[in-house]
């Protein structure tokens, strides 16, 4: 064997153990298929807009609440009725501009963003300009002494065939549930993610929560890919007149 061939093979094969150990790590690259790009600017898909009512976004189902869930979530209520009625609604984080968080920021009827990379996942949404990423470059929580609770979770994902699979944890306490139903520390957020159609997203969204839930309670989420649309800047503080006083009531500032 020529000098030169003999210095190029050790290489040549250790770039092609390389590939195969890679290959064989990711089901979806070793059968060469192409990861599901959802990358494009996306909105709900409303009834009006989309023909078929099976890529149609759902209602959102009753919770199955435990006594303690249920509990906590009537005082929640009761105690807006009342502060309603008074004519001092107690101000939600939404009306003082906290963001919403996950998985709340979900049912944004506004348009939204998803910018994907081989490593991340990025969601960018127009209202509150809430961010969100989804880690594909690692396959583990932060410890519990160095996490960091956030609206958005530490959300690491992993590809199941054309699937991406998502585990969320790490919420912030005051970050609730759909329809504003209250969650524990033990809330675990579960989403599968994928294209039914090119340009019709599907998240179905499954909520784990011992204290609060009787099992878990799945939530479907349905988004409809609109290249005709961009995402505006929502800044929610800029002439916002609301504000939480002492008492968590809402306030308004005057002119």
């Amino acid at each position: 064997m020529p000098q030169s061939e003999s210095r190029t093979a050790p290489l040549a094969f250790a770039v092609l153990a390389m590939v195969a150990a890679f290959s064989l790590g990711d089901p979806a690259n070793a059968a060469g298929k192409a990861r599901p790009d959802f990358s494009g600017v996306w909105r709900m898909a409303r009834p009006a807009e989309i023909t078929d009512e099976r890529q149609r976004t759902p209602a959102i189902p009753a919770p199955p609440l435990t006594p303690e869930g249920a509990a906590a979530y009537a005082a929640d209520r009761e105690a807006y009725r009342k502060s309603e009625e008074e004519g001092r609604p107690i101000a939600r984080d939404r009306e003082v501009c906290i963001p919403d968080g996950m998985p709340r920021m979900l049912t944004t009827d506004l348009p939204f963003e998803i910018i994907q990379t081989p490593k991340r996942i990025t969601l960018i949404t127009e209202f509150m300009a809430q961010i969100r990423r989804i880690a594909l470059d690692r396959t583990k929580h932060a410890k519990s002494e160095d996490a960091v609770d956030t609206f958005f979770g530490d959300s690491i994902g992993r590809w199941e065939g054309d699937t991406l699979v998502v585990e969320t944890t790490g919420l912030k306490p005051r970050v609730k549930l759909f329809n504003d139903v209250p969650r524990s520390d033990q809330l675990r957020i579960v989403e599968r993610i994928r294209l039914v159609t090119p340009n019709i997203l599907r998240d179905e969204v499954t909520i784990i929560d011992p204290k609060v839930l009787t099992k878990p309670w799945t939530v479907v989420r349905v988004f409809q890919r609109r290249p005709d649309l961009a995402v505006g800047e929502f800044v929610c503080t800029e002439n916002n007149r609301n504000y939480r006083d002492a008492q968590g009531r809402l306030g308004t500032r005057m002119p």
